[in-house]
């Protein structure tokens, strides 16, 4: 019998979560790839100093929620377009992605503008590079804006997707840009690699992925128009309004490695921007991770606000954030037990120690901001952002002015003790004021036993392995580690009961869109679901 579209296991909300990890599990695939050969192919061609100035600037190479001065407008498109959608008011979404479209233009040439008027002097005071390296350092920037100029225009396709519940064909356009990323830079390396040509090969995937962000929007939204005239007062005023209160909290997620780098070039030297941005591309990665997980919520969110009661919505947080905090311990903790024996095979001896010492401080920050994830990203999709801002401001504050004075008198160990102080602290203030409101109430017990459980079982059996065997062992002792590591910790997980309930549903729901995808292409009528 023929799949209907409401039949297909993807319209469901587990569905949503299922597709997200599947095509998000191959862009981080790709991503893990990237970054794992072109680091250490880029840092050896280009040098530190070149590769650091790489990393002052690659904030601009990103769109959607990702892109750092983008802060929030992507995110607010979505709440309202999620909502929009699922009512069925097709007027109002086109009325907001028309209008912010022409944001989206205005925000790209204000920042072109700004940064002729501007970077003659901001640039060298921020930097303090010598002559050379800072010809190199504006040029680099002025290029680099022109390409997230591009990556803007795209947001509001981006937006539109996740607002129809099409979360994971995100993840189809990040793939396509990480592979013309990766392909691109390895077709370099017989020619030579130079900045200008690791832009160009930027350039190109910036506008393949704006156009593919164009294409697959009107083709899973054939009703989308952008006419002049759909620009709305109101739509603008929504969306500024959303964006005034989201954009504390964007910029402290998506702001402190760019300050952190600011503060090492400034303070201690490239070199170490270079260092730290080697360990926060892998933080990266296990963000992405967490993401495969996560995201969904954000479109939910917005939807289900009016259809939810107190209760339901208490009971659905409950199970996200398990969820998530058994998939961020093993993401960010198992990883640091032997961080430093990867970091001396990747980068070399010289760049083990303090390239593993970053990975740790990032990374026990990484798993703490998880934690609050999914709450951020629930209150960010129902607008309730007041307890996010207030933290943000403090986080951002911490980290800014903390960090620099650390930075400057201790270096390298300062910056990370600063970042930590800022971002723990900033997780530990939101698990606590979430308390007052009903719908993100936890067991406190049961949350405490959980996450000893949780974090012991990440943590403990890598210290004692790498004791035994040694802290710098060879790549087959690491990946035998690793291994041993993952089964100790999944064996301590299913000693609970809902753990074990909870992969057999997905294991089910899995099997469930496959054989459905497999029989829509036996007959021919593969659900759009």
């Amino acid at each position: 019998m023929p799949l209907q579209r409401g039949d297909s296991p993807l319209n469901t909300t587990l569905g949503k979560f299922v597709a997200n990890i599947g095509y998000g599990g191959i862009r981080g695939g790709v991503l893990l790839a990237n970054t794992l050969v072109l680091t250490p192919i880029l840092i050896s061609r280009l040098g530190r100093d070149q590769f650091a100035i790489l990393a002052l600037v690659t904030p601009f190479l990103r769109y959607g929620f990702n892109g750092v001065f983008d802060l929030g407008l992507a995110t607010g498109l979505v709440r309202f377009l999620s909502r929009d959608f699922a009512s069925g008011d097709h007027a109002s979404i086109n009325r907001y992605c028309t209008s912010s479209f022409w944001l989206y233009v205005t925000a790209g040439a204000s920042l072109l503008v700004l940064y002729q008027l501007a970077s003659p002097s901001l640039l060298h005071s921020l930097l303090g590079l010598d002559v050379r390296l800072y010809v190199t350092a504006q040029t680099a920037l002025r290029q680099f804006l022109w390409i997230y100029a591009i990556l803007l225009l795209s947001n509001p396709f981006f937006a539109l997707l996740m607002g129809v519940q099409k979360v994971h064909l995100s993840h189809v356009v990040g793939t396509v840009s990480l592979l013309i990323e990766l392909i691109g830079i390895l077709v370099l390396v017989p020619l030579g690699i130079t900045l200008s040509r690791v832009v160009f090969v930027y350039a190109v995937g910036a506008i393949v992925c704006a156009l593919l962000c164009v294409i697959l929007a009107y083709y899973h939204f054939p009703h989308l128009r952008l006419r002049l005239q759909s620009v709305s007062g109101r739509s603008i005023l929504d969306l500024a309004h959303y964006t005034t209160r989201w954009s504390v909290t964007v910029s402290t997620s998506l702001l402190a490695p760019v300050i952190d780098k600011l503060i090492l070039a400034r303070f201690v030297g490239l070199s170490y921007v270079a260092i730290y941005e080697a360990a926060a591309k892998l933080i990266e990665i296990l963000k992405r991770a967490t993401q495969l997980l996560l995201l969904p919520i954000f479109p939910l969110a917005g939807a289900a606000l009016a259809n939810q009661t107190k209760e339901q919505r208490q009971a659905f947080y409950q199970r996200v954030f398990g969820a998530n905090l058994v998939l961020s311990a093993g993401l960010y903790l198992i990883p640091m037990t032997v961080i430093f024996g990867i970091m001396r095979i990747w980068l070399g001896p010289e760049l083990s120690g303090p390239a593993g010492w970053a990975f740790v401080v990032l990374s026990s920050t990484g798993f703490m901001l998880a934690l609050v994830t999914p709450a951020a990203l629930i209150l960010a999709g129902t607008g309730r952002m007041r307890l996010l801002v207030t933290t943000g401001l403090t986080a951002l504050s911490l980290n800014l002015f903390l960090s620099s004075i650390l930075a400057k008198h201790l270096g390298f160990r300062g910056l990370l003790a600063g970042t930590a102080l800022a971002y723990v602290g900033q997780s530990l203030l939101i698990l606590v004021g979430l308390q007052r409101w009903k719908e993100f109430t936890l067991n406190v017990r049961s949350f405490i036993r959980m996450g000893l459980v949780v974090v012991c079982g990440a943590v403990v059996p890598g210290l004692v392995l790498v004791a035994i065997f040694g802290r710098e062992p060879g790549a087959a002792k690491l990946v035998a580690l690793g291994a041993a590591e993952i089964a100790i910790y999944c064996a301590a997980l299913f000693t609970f009961e809902d753990n074990r309930k909870l992969a057999v549903i997905v294991t089910m729901h899995g099997r469930k869109i496959v054989g459905a995808w497999l029989v829509g292409r036996r007959t021919g009528q593969i659900s759009q679901g």
